[in-house]
């Protein structure tokens, strides 16, 4: 996943036993061009754009791969406003997606995801209990020291990872491959 990628080589630089500035700022910059090598990669060109290659401009203005993502969450969206408070119930982007988005039964965004099956009251609960976690995991990586603090700053890099990927994503359901894991190192 490009946003996996992308979420993967912000870790270092979001890392909250990473207190200096100075290596914050290296951190970004080996970052930076690490993940410009990735993109600049025959297969990683290959994947993301319709020719086969492309540039950061390209990027920017929006030309390149959505695999469908952008060309369906305006209608997703559409439809989640027809019940903005409750929302249809879990499954029903699952349900409505196939008919805007052919062989495809994921929103590909768990922020819409939420959104549609939950409403605005359900998505704010979901915001709420994940920032609450961040909060607190937080706390505990400032205070804690040892096992307890590394556990803590592993579990909030875990959710750094996941916010990230909610954007083209669905790591939400993803239960075997992330969130099982996740909670585990929450735990």
């Amino acid at each position: 996943s490009r946003m996996a990628t992308f979420a993967l080589l912000l870790l270092p630089v979001l890392h909250p036993l990473v207190k200096s500035a100075t290596l914050k700022l290296g951190l970004a910059a080996a970052m930076g061009l690490l993940g410009l090598a990735a993109f600049y990669s025959p297969i990683f060109q290959e994947r993301f754009f319709v020719g086969g290659s492309g540039t950061l401009t390209d990027v920017w203005q929006g030309d390149f791969l959505s695999f469908g993502r952008f060309e369906t969450w305006p209608d997703v969206w559409e439809e989640a406003w027809k019940r903005p408070w409750l929302g249809g119930g879990t499954g029903s982007a699952a349900a409505f997606v196939p008919t805007v988005w052919d062989g495809v039964s994921h929103v590909h965004n768990d922020c819409l995801r939420a959104f549609f099956d939950w409403g605005g009251v359900g998505l704010a609960l979901f915001i709420a209990a994940v920032g609450l976690q961040i909060l607190r995991l937080r706390r505990i990586a400032r205070t804690s020291a040892g096992v307890v603090q590394q556990g803590a700053a592993a579990a909030l890099l875990f959710f750094y990872l996941f916010l990230t990927m909610c954007v083209t994503d669905n790591p939400l359901i993803y239960n075997l491959w992330f969130t099982n894991p996740m909670f585990a190192v929450l735990g």
